[in-house]
């Protein structure tokens, strides 16, 4: 297996009844604006690199694992390192050694990971999943060429050497960059494109500027050369998955004109309009301010599948001019902050507030809430 495949471990595929489970909640829901709809989340930093063993293979198992299980909102930090001109996960720069295209520093060790290869010439729904499953979903928006009808079980794994260096009291991989979550995040949309298994996801970045590796437990200074052009966020996610990005753009053209958008494809995949509001102009144009299309829209009609969002951004990276990433990802708090004047009380039952809007709907400046519930207990399963 390649680092940038979607493989999740044999322990993270979900069994058929928990598979039936995750695809009836999502058929539920499909006609939901998403704005409204609840979503496992977690941070990426937190589950992945606590043990602060921040490589390419923990990178990928880790994310292929919690994609399997069902996490379809993930909060990512990000650091620029400066020396090699690219976006990390080390939060210290790798100084940039001769011959490394990558960039290294001290080498710590050169780990063995587990690898599972799969069958290129074919998508094939993950080990587990019963193929009765297929009589619930016969929408063919989604093309899967290839597919098999049959249930494929991922082949034994083979060793794959990763190389890894020490940077302060973190233990890095070059290769652990935004570039090669791309990657991975592409091979899972690919790996499920079909309708079963396809999901919305969303993706939040914080964004910070790394340590200096002289200094690695200091604050990190401004760097000196800051991110443009292709190096920004946006455009090395859109390198390869602008076709699957449900943008910034495509929010806007949509509620300028629910007419050509969301009320011109079949009404299974229309949003509930009793979730926002609506303006008709006196051509009969029906606008929204506020509304959010469903995921049976983005994913069935749009063949969109991600989400991208800013999420904090450190004072030492304020001056990056983040203007063309502004057609790609949602600004800060857009698709995270709660929906406002709503509250539960102590059994989550809603206490004050309302989450639809009652008729006649009034326009307001609600287009950047969203419907959240914060875990009380860590979620306990040790495959991750």
């Amino acid at each position: 297996m390649s680092s940038d495949d979607y493989a999740p471990g044999n322990d993270a595929l979900l069994s058929v009844d928990e598979t039936r489970v995750q695809l009836s909640q999502r058929d539920l829901s499909l006609s939901i604006p998403i704005n409204f709809m609840t979503v496992p989340g977690v941070s990426l930093t937190a589950a992945c690199f606590g043990d602060r063993v921040i490589g390419e293979g923990e990178l990928a198992r880790c994310f292929s694992n919690l994609l399997s299980v069902g996490f379809r909102r993930f909060e990512l930090d990000l650091y620029w390192d400066a020396g090699r001109s690219l976006w990390s996960f080390c939060p210290v720069e790798m100084q940039q050694m001769p011959g490394d295209d990558n960039g290294s520093s001290s080498l710590s060790q050169s780990r063995t990971t587990p690898a599972t290869t799969t069958n290129q010439g074919s998508l094939s729904f993950p080990a587990g999943v019963a193929t009765s499953i297929s009589a619930q979903g016969t929408n063919d928006a989604l093309p899967v060429p290839g597919t098999s009808e049959a249930s494929s079980v991922p082949p034994a794994p083979t060793p794959s050497s990763e190389p890894m260096h020490a940077e302060g009291p973190y233990t890095c991989s070059p290769a652990a960059t935004l570039e090669t979550f791309g990657h991975q995040l592409h091979s899972y949309i690919v790996d499920t494109q079909n309708t079963l298994a396809a999901q919305v996801s969303y993706y939040v970045f914080n964004i910070h500027a790394a340590a200096s590796p002289t200094s690695p437990d200091s604050p990190a200074q401004a760097p000196t050369n800051l991110p443009v052009g292709g190096e920004l966020i946006g455009g090395m996610l859109s390198s390869n998955l602008t076709s699957y990005i449900y943008s910034p753009i495509n929010l806007s053209n949509n509620r300028a004109n629910l007419n050509s958008s969301w009320y011109t494809v079949p009404e299974r995949y229309r949003p509930v309009t009793d979730y926002y509001s609506i303006e008709i102009d006196g051509n009969g144009v029906w606008t929204t301010d506020d509304g959010w299309p469903s995921e049976s829209f983005i994913e069935f009609s749009s063949l969109k599948r991600v989400l991208f969002q800013f999420g904090t951004i450190d004072p030492q990276m304020q001056g990056v001019d983040y203007t063309p990433d502004a057609s790609i990802l949602f600004p800060p708090g857009y698709i995270t902050q709660p929906q406002p004047s709503v509250s539960l009380n102590s059994t989550d039952r809603l206490s004050s507030g309302c989450y639809l809007h009652s008729p006649p709907a009034t326009p307001s400046n609600t287009n950047s809430s969203w419907a959240t519930y914060p875990l009380t207990t860590l979620p306990t399963n040790t495959t991750l």
